[in-house]
This record gives C-alpha cells, structure tokens and sequence, in this order.
C-alpha cells in the first residue's frame, strides 16, 4: 500500500519537499516489489489531476492495471459524514485504487469522462440488507466498488487500518508492505521517514 503526501497549494512554503517527494513515489520499483498475485493499493485524494496521474503515468509505469476504486467514507460519532456530499470544497471521502499486475498490457488510457464515471460514489453501497450481507458475499475477487466507513483519526492524513478489511481477500500469512507509512500496524512492514509519527505516547493519552 502506498499512501503519498500529494502536494496542496494551500501548503505554503514546502513545494520543495513535496516535490523530491514526488520524485521518489514515482520511482518506486513497484514491479520489483509485488508478487504477481499481489494487491497495490494507493491512496489518492480526490484533486482530478493526481487522479489522472495515477492511472495514466503511475499505473502502466509500475505495469499494474486498476481493478477497483473504493471509497473511505469519513463519519462523525453520529454516523453521519464529516463535510455534506454536495460541499463545492471538500469530498467527504478519499479514494483507494487497487491494482494487480497487468498481465495482458492493456495500457488503458483514462480520459476525463473515464475518471467522472470511476470516482462516481456509490450510494447504493450504503443501503445495507435488512438480514445482513450473506456469508457468501466474502469472496476472493476483489469488488470494484467498495465502502469503508469509520471515524476519521483528529490527526491529519492517518489512514484507517485494513487488515481486517482485507483479510478474505489475501492468503494466509501474505507478506504486506505500507510504504510511506505513518504508524505501525500488526503484521505488516512499515517503510518511510515518518514510520513512528503516530506511536508517539500523546496519542493514546486520554
């Protein structure tokens, strides 16, 4: 999983940093580094350029293919999202693209009316069964739309754990990576300058 720091205008004085940043994201040897039943999951902000410039520079660079987009779903405690759907400003969700190796080269080039209709929200995923998902519903294929609910963290850009999520999806005891990663989490490896960021102390403090 690879969770970049995407470069915000209204970040003042650091265009340098996110810059070198950039330029290593870019260069990760992906293709080095996953399996070839492997999952690339990236975090990408809603901005359309960075979308763009994933899937049409980053995804046949690393030669994987997208197979899903899902949708981090911010709530309050009331369950209800943090910024209304409509807001002209701010989504209230951040997307994950999941990849696999692409195998067949299709080198798929995605044009504005492509990338509208794939970061489209899903409302109909929020309308749950009265009588639960049935069991099987847990399949191993990965589902192109997905949901994740929960409450965001008060600390900028922390992701939601997804081992939990995952879980049905990988095999047993499957070799994970988060790169640029910001905390820890059981189980996986953590790369990046800022791997401890959030176990400091102070934030399990109540």
């Amino acid at each position: 999983f690879l969770s970049k720091q995407w470069y915000q205008r209204r970040v003042r004085g650091v265009a340098r940093r996110y810059e070198k940043i950039g330029y290593m994201f870019d260069n990760i040897p992906v293709s080095d580094l996953l399996l070839s039943d492997g999952i690339l999951g990236i975090w990408v902000t809603n901005k359309p350029a960075h979308i763009a410039h994933v899937l049409n520079v980053l995804l046949p660079r690393w030669g994987v293919q997208l197979v899903g987009a899902w949708f981090w779903l911010k709530i309050t405690n009331s369950g209800v999202p943090v910024v209304p759907f409509e807001s002209p400003h701010k989504k209230p969700y951040e997307l994950l693209f999941i990849s696999r190796k692409d195998t067949e080269q299709s080198g798929r080039h995605w044009n504005e009316k492509d990338i509208e209709h794939l970061i489209d929200f899903p409302f109909e995923a929020l309308e749950f069964p009265e009588n639960g998902y049935p069991e099987q519903a847990l399949t191993s294929q990965l589902p192109p739309k997905v949901v994740i609910s929960s409450v965001p963290c008060v600390q900028h850009s922390r992701k939601p754990p997804l081992g939990k999520v995952l879980e049905h999806l990988l095999p047993s005891n499957p070799k994970c990576l988060e790169i640029f990663a910001r905390n820890l989490n059981s189980g996986w490896h953590s790369w990046g300058n800022e791997t401890l960021l959030f176990q400091n102390s102070k934030f399990f403090e109540l």
